[in-house]
């Protein structure tokens, strides 16, 4: 009896918390060649995570040139140059191996539910052949940020635009990758580490353009090398009733609170098992789960989003940690 008390509780919750429930899409479901990163030589054209594809053109008639994402897990912070165009100055992804690298027309497309709903952001930080260019300068392009004196105000950001329904949601946001504006130049910046995007002011979407602008320009247009780093994209799926992201399944979670050990309706025998917490933080990953249920014994007090991929499919839903 006491269990049906329980289930019944965890839908009463899961009704409300569906209401608002979000994705992380952390590429870690992408499989990376030992390249150390996938830049679309597969022929895929897209690269898909949680709720987001990013889309990828691949040209192998120009040597392999490619714009849109690529996803990589390489680590590099140390080799300046183009040859190093797949490294984050970060050193890793924001929380996990994988993140996704963005060059020349960058486009993100919404999908299942997130598609025409409020994206919440994303970490973003510079490549490292951007930082390193930005900060050293580039003997055959481009300029040291600050110039010689220090005073020169540089700056290279990305501006992303909002469409819905392919038309222009009219709102867009600027994010500095670097900025040497202030007239204190112990404020000058060039990003180093992980920061977070919040996109909301663009309202609701269903695909994001970025675009790239610097201070340093020449004859054939931007000097700075046009990349940015982004992990853990996330977006709002808000959708009503006892629903998941791509499955007609319903998933229940007892006990509700729970304490030390969350049960689940669904088996979780060789699938993926995560949990975020409500900043969008990876708190639990198990790559190959077993039984139905989950040690939450190490996890703070509050609220959290479980997501179980299986396959092509996921579900979701949160819960709270008495």
């Amino acid at each position: 009896m006491t269990k049906h008390i329980y289930t019944f509780v965890a839908l009463i919750m899961l009704a409300v918390f569906t209401a608002n429930a979000q994705t992380v899409s952390d590429f870690e479901n992408i499989t990376i060649p030992t390249s150390g990163y996938l830049n679309g030589s597969d022929a895929s054209k897209k690269l898909e995570s949680g709720n987001i594809i990013l889309r990828n053109n691949y040209d192998t008639a120009w040597g392999g040139s490619w714009y849109g994402f690529a996803v990589s897990n390489k680590v590099d912070t140390i080799t300046a140059g183009y040859f190093n165009q797949y490294s984050a100055i970060a050193g890793k992804g924001y929380n996990s191996a994988n993140y996704a690298v963005g060059y020349s027309y960058s486009v993100v497309v919404l999908k299942n539910q997130a598609a025409g709903k409020e994206a919440k952001g994303f970490w973003v930080t510079n490549n490292t052949y951007a930082y390193l260019s930005m900060k050293n300068g580039d003997s055959t392009f481009a300029k040291k940020f600050g110039g010689v004196s220090g005073n020169d105000t540089d700056w290279f950001k990305i501006t992303i635009s909002g469409y819905l329904n392919n038309s222009s949601a009219g709102k867009m946001k600027d994010f500095y990758l670097a900025d040497y504006q202030n007239k204190d130049n112990s404020k000058d910046y060039i990003i180093k580490g992980w920061t977070w995007v919040d996109l909301t002011s663009l309202g609701n979407v269903d695909s994001l353009t970025f675009m790239f602008s610097s201070t340093d320009t020449g004859q054939y247009g931007m000097n700075t090398p046009g990349y940015f780093c982004m992990d853990n994209f996330t977006t709002s799926d808000h959708y009503t009733g006892l629903q998941n992201i791509s499955s007609s399944k319903e998933i229940f979670v007892y006990p509700c609170p729970a304490n030390e050990v969350l049960y689940t309706s669904e088996s979780l025998n060789g699938k993926r098992v995560s949990i975020y917490d409500m900043q969008g933080h990876k708190v639990y990953n198990n790559l190959s789960a077993s039984n139905n249920n989950i040690d939450i014994t190490s996890l703070a007090q509050g609220m959290y989003l479980l997501q179980i991929l299986d396959g092509t499919e996921v579900l979701q839903t949160k819960f709270v940690k008495q």
